[in-house]
């Protein structure tokens, strides 16, 4: 299992040596520092940190609540073990290996880490569209559109005699995006180590400069 945590830049097209115009997502990330190696009974959880803060925002109040974290963006994810952990004193391990390298932790991962046509999935934020209606949130097909209709996009009936209240799981007008996405079946397109930039085929969820975590599959 391998990860890392990166910023998305925006999308463009990359083109194979067939000709065929492949759109693709850029992704930068100088480095990832791995933060914390923590072993369980079947599997070992790496914190990865992103992003280090400056003193002058370390040191600012309002800043988080976390004000010893020396990362703005930390994730982590899990690499399977053979750990025999009984008891939380045990739970001490100096380093742990991720792509055939053994790593501990103050180590630094960059983006060659991956390799071309590499097979990963994406997690990231989708973006937030706010309080939307029924047609653009689930997609229903609306009222008529001619003269003398006054529903035009409205839900219509929510309910019916029996049981005489809007029964649960109903389709309603609400809030819209904002929500946690995880794209499967991308391949790494191109990587450049120098300046830390990745191609991932294909859309991957968020705005441009959000936080999305790239995972092997």
């Amino acid at each position: 299992m391998k990860c890392f945590i990166t910023r998305k830049k925006g999308m463009t097209q990359f083109f194979s040596k067939e000709g065929k115009v492949i759109p693709a997502t850029l992704v930068w990330a100088d480095f990832n520092e791995i933060c914390a190696i923590t072993p369980f009974l079947d599997y070992t959880r790496v914190e990865l940190g992103f992003l280090p803060i400056k003193n002058k925002i370390r040191n600012n109040e309002n800043h988080s609540k976390d004000k010893k974290s020396d990362f703005r963006f930390k994730r982590s994810f899990k690499v399977a073990s053979n750990n025999k952990v009984s008891k939380k004193e045990d739970r001490a391990v100096e380093e742990v290996e991720i792509n055939g390298k053994k790593v501990k932790v103050k180590d630094k991962i960059t983006v060659d880490l991956f390799r071309k046509w590499d097979k990963v999935k994406v997690v990231g934020i989708s973006k937030g569209k706010g309080f939307q209606g029924v047609m653009k949130r689930h997609g229903f097909q609306g009222g008529p559109a001619s003269h003398g209709a006054s529903g035009h996009r409205k839900p219509g009936s929510i309910g019916s005699g029996y049981p005489q209240r809007v029964v649960k799981g109903r389709q309603l007008p609400g809030r819209m995006g904002h929500n946690r996405i995880t794209v499967k079946g991308l391949k790494v397109l191109k990587i450049d180590k120098e300046k830390g930039l990745m191609l991932v085929q294909g859309a991957i969820p968020g705005t441009r400069d959000s936080i999305v975590k790239i995972i092997s599959e």
